[in-house]
């Protein structure tokens, strides 16, 4: 653990928004799946996107980096030996292991999945919903996350999405593998742009066009695999959160690489910032916030679960209550992330609180500063980092490095518009100076990854 001391300071300036890891998680079991060589631009090099190349060359896809693009090529895949047992080491990502496991089962391996950090209590149990009746046999023998086993044999399943839509994500984009028509019952209403729109846009660019039938509650999937193709990842609203507040809460911040015509659902945030107060342009390719008025802000956040702890940072340098509704799907993410969001803050000075599925913050315009934990959870550490910046005095924030798991140049943006952030500096097994972050630019070198 790593006592991070933050001061106040002033943020504004220029950062490029980085890639969206949702994109980049569906780009690449897609791109696995058409068989030929693809090439991903922007796809990243956070932990997450990681463990997914990690389990994809489990399966035999070899995984290259050129500059800043991903080549794919899944033709490895049809010659895999399906008797051999695989262990699929997830490490702490929720969406690789969401993925992973269905398109084992469809390529109907003896598999077991394995994680690290709080991803074992992650609910699985989703899973024995979606594969019953299918021939897939759900088993648990040793310390692994799940295991399964046996050969999918259905074109009718149902999938739960109360908890997260990476179920449902993850066997929309395994299906098409069997190039025969599937149809998906949802349990649930699920909100189109959230659960399927993201899905099925990366989809059509690998050659499958999904059905999605409202009514119904089904979704058709074509007799059609995918096409080998290009596909680039474009910047993330949601992981691009922490500089936009900023920017609402300072002297202004652009970030680029954020689209207008973006399917992601925190794109929602431009309209929210809008609301608070803050000047906003939002143009074709690039996103401005600067500091205008701040008023208390209500929001429902049944489809923007990610954007939760920016938001409540937000709303407490607002005057008066604001109040975040429909927050209870946090509970299922990196860590109970509605109520540690409440700890964190409230160890800065925060007045809020968690009753039910909501969130209610009794601003005051400020927030003193002190010391709070990110409980591990990437976004809770981005959250505390601009708060801190933003109170009145030094905060320290005990973090694991959890930004690494999504957006591992935070910090260095952090610094570039103005954050002051200093971390111990080891010496003989005791902490007796301070330095200040040496950051730099990761320099990515044609050849193949090897993950760690």
């Amino acid at each position: 653990m790593t006592k991070m001391y933050i001061q106040p300071s002033k943020i504004s300036g220029i950062i490029k928004a980085p890639p969206s890891k949702s994109m980049a998680h569906k780009a690449l079991f897609c791109a696995a799946l058409a068989g030929g060589e693809c090439r991903i631009s922007n796809a990243g090099v956070s932990d997450d996107v990681k463990a997914t190349i990690s389990c994809l060359t489990q399966l035999g896809v070899i995984v290259e980096y050129d500059g800043n693009d991903l080549i794919v090529n899944g033709k490895g895949l049809a010659n895999l030996n399906k008797d051999k047992h695989i262990d699929f080491q997830c490490k702490r990502s929720g969406a690789t292991l969401r993925f992973a496991v269905p398109l084992a089962a469809i390529l109907g391996l003896d598999a077991s999945f394995f994680g690290t950090g709080d991803l074992p209590k992650r609910s699985v149990s989703e899973f024995e919903t979606i594969f019953e009746n299918t021939g897939i046999e759900i088993y648990k023998k040793d310390n692994e996350i799940i295991s399964i086993r046996g050969r999918f044999e259905a074109s009718r399943i149902t999938v739960p999405t109360s908890t997260s839509p990476q179920f449902l994500s993850g066997i929309m984009i395994a299906l098409p593998y069997l190039q025969k028509k599937c149809e998906i019952f949802l349990s649930d209403e699920v909100p189109f742009r959230e659960y399927i729109n993201p899905v099925s846009f990366v989809q059509k660019h690998f050659g499958v066009e999904t059905v999605f039938d409202s009514d119904a509650r089904k979704i058709t999937v074509p007799a059609k695999g995918y096409d080998a193709g290009n596909f680039s990842v474009e910047g993330d609203y949601s992981l691009s959160a922490p500089y936009l507040v900023a920017g609402a809460l300072g002297d202004g911040v652009t970030v680029d690489n954020l689209y207008s015509a973006s399917s992601q659902t925190e794109r929602r945030l431009i309209n929210i910032l809008s609301d608070f107060g803050a000047n906003v342009i939002q143009a074709e390719n690039f996103v401005s916030v600067s500091r205008n008025r701040t008023s208390p802000i209500d929001v429902d956040c049944a489809e923007i679960p990610h954007l939760v702890p920016m938001l409540a940072v937000l709303a407490c340098f607002a005057k008066g209550k604001s109040r975040l509704e429909n927050c209870g799907v946090t509970f299922y993410r990196e860590s109970d992330r509605l109520h540690q969001v409440c700890d964190a803050l409230t160890s800065l000075g925060a007045d809020i609180e968690a009753i039910g599925d909501d969130l209610y913050i009794n601003g005051s315009g400020s927030l003193d500063g002190g010391e709070a934990f990110d409980f591990g959870d990437h976004r809770i550490a981005m959250a505390l980092s601009i708060a801190a910046a933003f109170s009145d005095g030094e905060s320290i924030v005990d973090s694991d490095d959890s930004v690494k798991k999504s957006y591992p140049a935070f910090f260095s943006d952090f610094m570039k518009v103005g954050g002051k952030r200093k971390i111990p500096k080891k010496k003989d097994s005791f902490f007796d100076a301070y330095e200040e972050d040496d950051f730099y630019e990761q320099k990515n070198k044609s050849g193949k990854i090897y993950i760690d």
